[in-house]
């Protein structure tokens, strides 16, 4: 049988890094948003800075579906 304390700590650490990722992603859409909004989008490397931002994205999503599998079972 699993402990609700150890579930309780495990879901919040993987909240907090689910938050972390959304973060990430923020700062680096809010970036791309910027230049463009300042008309200078050529400033920064836009395609490379969206591709990493689906790939934090997808790479913490990924986690949170691992995890969401996890805490599934254990309910059980």
């Amino acid at each position: 049988m699993v402990d609700r304390k150890d579930l309780a700590i495990r879901a919040a650490n993987q909240l907090s890094e689910s938050a972390r990722g959304l973060r990430f992603a923020n700062a680096l859409f809010h970036t791309i948003h910027y230049a463009v909004a300042m008309g200078r989008p050529g400033a920064i490397d836009v395609s490379s800075l969206m591709e990493l931002g689906c790939e934090v994205t997808g790479n913490y999503g990924e986690l949170a579906g691992e995890e969401a599998d996890f805490f599934s079972g254990a309910a059980e």
